[in-house]
């Protein structure tokens, strides 16, 4: 439902699988407090049957045009300890605070500037579930510039990690150069190059690159079908080595 200000919406879907996990979503968007600020709030309730548990995450957003080519933007996430993530797009699967502040300047017409700082910190069921991670709080750095050049749109993105896995003097470093191109009005191919360097208080613990290439088609309004393929060179533990892999899916939207 539209409201003179905002938009309220919700949504029922369920995952069943080895477990069947349905979530209950309510939420509000694109509330406009003032011209120049908009907030959104989002909640969660989830139950997980295999589990016979259920909890709950909710999500704060707050963006403010503070110029004509700069928006700066706040959120926060908060997932329960007893919280199931399927959809694999949350920081952690349950557990957890994130706080993360950000800004998108734009540059020009063509270009874009991306930066943002998150925090995030986990509770006590998380860090006894999961053996790698402690109780530090990680701090995460993302830097991207994006291009529009004609039918291709261009991106060059690094994230820098200080304590991963909640570790302290962990570093993860992660170096994306990428494109993608409107090949019609139904179909995208997109490749990308990517290093990713993983080291724990001056030990190696990763290192490799991986090149990916997508391709997308919209088959109908509803229905695309989306293949990625990967092949991976690095190595591990002072162990080299190296795969490849290919995906294919059938995406329906009801």
């Amino acid at each position: 439902k539209e409201l003179e200000s905002a938009e309220v919406f919700g949504e029922i879907n369920q995952m069943r699988g080895s477990d069947r996990i349905t979530n209950v979503e309510l939420g509000l968007r694109d509330f406009s407090i003032t011209d120049s600020f908009k907030a959104a709030a989002q909640v969660v309730f989830n139950r997980s049957k295999a589990k016979d548990t259920d909890d709950i995450f909710f999500n704060l957003r707050g963006d403010y045009a503070a110029a004509d080519d700069l928006d700066i933007y706040a959120v926060v996430d908060s997932a329960g300890e007893e919280f199931t993530s399927y959809k694999g797009d949350l920081e952690e699967d349950y557990d957890f605070d994130l706080f993360k502040l950000g800004a998108d300047y734009q540059i020009n017409e063509n270009n874009e500037l991306m930066a943002a700082y998150s925090m995030v910190q986990i509770g006590d069921q998380i860090q006894t579930d999961v053996a790698d991670y402690n109780d530090e709080d990680k701090s995460i750095f993302e830097l991207a510039l994006n291009n529009e050049s004609g039918a291709f749109t261009n991106k060059l993105a690094l994230e820098y990690t200080i304590n991963d896995n909640y570790t302290d003097n962990y570093e993860t470093r992660v170096i994306e150069l990428g494109t993608e191109y409107a090949l019609s009005e139904r179909t995208t191919a997109a490749a990308a190059l990517v290093n990713k360097d993983e080291d724990n208080d001056g030990t190696n613990v990763i290192n490799y690159n991986y090149f990916k290439g997508n391709l997308g088609i919209d088959l109908a309004e509803n229905v695309s079908w989306e293949n990625e393929a990967k092949y991976i060179l690095g190595d591990a533990a002072e162990v080299e080595g190296e795969s490849s892999a290919f995906t294919t899916s059938l995406i329906v939207n009801f």
